[in-house]
């Protein structure tokens, strides 16, 4: 529930490719334990979060005893850090493959990226001119769009990935579990392309660099 309220609190609205307006309620979640938020195996948070993720106009939980909750235009985001050995924990069977984490993309180090023995020193600029992109990525308005060079990639990349799958039945990851995972994969891709055009710069253009 406190969820709910808190991703309806701050609309705010945008101008998307057909020039109409739109009204959108973000959040980012940041859990620094994904245990912790995700709870144990908590089948209806599981099944709240994969529903959102569609990104619907309006949303609607309906409850019991108070109504409907609405939520115009939810746009929810989710960083979360675990231990490997978590997962089977935090997530039921059924949530593995259809569910929740074929809408998730899991980043995994085997070892440690630097081995740092003692605290650098501080480096002030360097955050200022963090605080500074930050700040300006948080401005930004609209809809991205791919370049032309851009879109013909990944129309081709597209194109040949389902017809490769189709013609031989085989899945380029080959676990049913992340068969569903497999059919989001584009849906991811852009939405990773979107990221790192947004930390190159404001013109909201995914370039075929970015591709």
């Amino acid at each position: 529930e406190k969820l709910i309220k808190n991703l309806g609190e701050k609309p705010s609205s945008y101008t998307d490719i057909d020039g109409v307006v739109r009204v959108q309620n973000p959040l980012t979640i940041v859990s620094p334990e994904l245990a912790v938020f995700l709870k144990f195996q908590e089948s209806e948070l599981l099944a709240t979060l994969t529903d959102l993720w569609q990104g619907q106009d309006n949303w609607v939980n309906e409850t019991k005893t108070q109504g409907d909750d609405v939520v115009v235009g939810p746009c929810l985001s989710l960083l979360g850090a675990t231990a490997p050995e978590w997962l089977p924990k935090i997530f039921p069977t059924e949530a593995v493959g259809g569910g929740l984490t074929s809408r998730c993309i899991f980043i995994y180090e085997k070892r440690k990226g630097k081995i740092v023995g003692d605290f650098k020193p501080f480096n002030g600029a360097l955050e200022q001119a963090l605080i500074h992109d930050l700040g300006a990525v948080r401005t930004l308005r609209g809809a991205y769009v791919f370049s032309p060079e851009a879109r013909a990639a990944y129309v081709r990349w597209y194109v040949d990935y389902e017809t490769e799958m189709q013609e031989s039945g085989k899945f380029p990851v080959n676990d049913p579990k992340l068969y569903s995972y497999v059919a989001r994969r584009a849906t991811h891709i852009k939405k990773v392309c979107m990221a790192l055009a947004a930390s190159c710069g404001s013109e909201m253009q995914i370039s075929l660099e970015i591709w």
